[in-house]
């Protein structure tokens, strides 16, 4: 509903892929910042945004537009909380498991584990196939983050297991078959 009423940019089309940019690039991305600067988002290399280095300026008009909305409306971004929040939190907890943290942003995560007593006491389980909530979620993105944060203790050790246990492979191959109609 906002984005067709706030977008006179016709270059960005998919109201749905504007929100996993920011909800997944500008917002969610860098754990140290609410968001990416204008120069920081522009900055971005290939792979590392949704959208084409020429698309990207309107991308970050209609990002400013939603940050205006979403203080007029008295909303808020969970990424841009999750920051603000940071200099708050205590450090609680003996350990943390995580469920489904392809629906979790860096930000949202780094929020959640800086609450730990000891650094490293977690386990993340997910699968990037079960994405529910738009975040341009990548194993490599998230591993990048871990192995940049000297404090968290993941050097040691980091397994991601390829198998599926939940299906037969004959229900998987079929669901994919759907998937592809």
């Amino acid at each position: 509903r906002w984005f067709s009423k706030h977008n006179s940019h016709k270059g960005v089309k998919d109201g749905r892929k504007l929100y996993e940019e920011i909800r997944g690039v500008i917002t969610g991305s860098n754990a140290e910042v609410g968001y990416l600067s204008e120069s920081q988002y522009l900055g971005l290399g290939i792979k590392e945004s949704i959208y084409p280095v020429e698309l990207r300026g309107l991308v970050y008009q209609l990002f400013q537009k939603y940050l205006s909305y979403m203080s007029l409306e008295g909303f808020y971004d969970s990424n841009i909380l999750s920051t603000d929040y940071m200099p708050k939190v205590d450090k609680s907890y003996d350990a943390i498991v995580v469920d489904e943290v392809q629906d979790f942003t860096n930000s949202q995560l780094s929020l959640v584990l800086s609450s730990l007593l000891t650094a490293g006491n977690f386990l993340l389980c997910g699968d990037a196939n079960q994405i529910v909530h738009p975040n341009f979620f990548s194993w490599s993105k998230l591993k990048s983050y871990f192995y940049s944060q000297n404090d968290m203790s993941t050097h040691q050790i980091t397994r991601i297991l390829t198998k599926n246990y939940r299906n037969a492979p004959e229900v998987t191959e079929l669901a994919n078959r759907v998937l592809k109609l």
